[in-house]
């Protein structure tokens, strides 16, 4: 029985690094696709804000952008502003739905625009985290965004 006992023992160690081989290479494939999808939708973020408010004098600085689910909120830099727009995924489309400053990191705010609670949760901590690697000169430009200005139409201009 002990020599029994000892060749399923080699037999489940043997394989066994093998069986971790293959779940590491499905972990690393589904991080991948899930990378590669926040990728792709923060590839048109980042255009859509380019394509809106670009200037050749002052471009447009795009980065970081957190997305869960069908929102996203955007950092952006250009010049002396900075600010935070807030996006929803309609249709398959990426639509600014406001701009504002530190209002886009608060919770119950993002729950007033539209956002459900635990999406709004995520935005914000992943924000939080995104945003750490955010100079404090560009931070304190973000802080000074004083209001709201919502967003209108499918060209994402300012509502007046």
């Amino acid at each position: 029985m002990g020599e029994r006992y000892f060749h399923r023992l080699e037999f489940a160690f043997k394989y066994r690094s093998f069986a971790l081989w293959i779940a590491l290479a499905f972990a690393v494939a589904a991080a991948a696709c899930s990378i590669q999808g926040d990728g792709d939708d923060a590839q048109a973020i980042r255009s859509e804000l380019l394509s809106s408010w670009n200037r050749p004098y002052v471009p447009l600085k795009v980065n970081p952008i957190v997305i869960a689910g069908d929102h996203a909120i955007a950092t952006w830099v250009q010049g002396n502003y900075a600010g935070r727009v807030l996006l929803s995924k309609q249709q398959g489309t990426w639509r600014m739905v406001l701009c504002s400053g530190d209002a886009l990191k608060d919770p119950d705010f993002l729950q007033e625009a539209g956002v459900d609670p635990v999406t709004a949760r995520r935005l914000v901590t992943d924000l939080d985290q995104a945003e750490e690697s955010l100079s404090a000169r560009t931070l304190a430009t973000l802080s000074r965004f004083r209001g709201v200005v919502p967003m209108r139409g499918d060209i994402a201009t300012p509502s007046q």
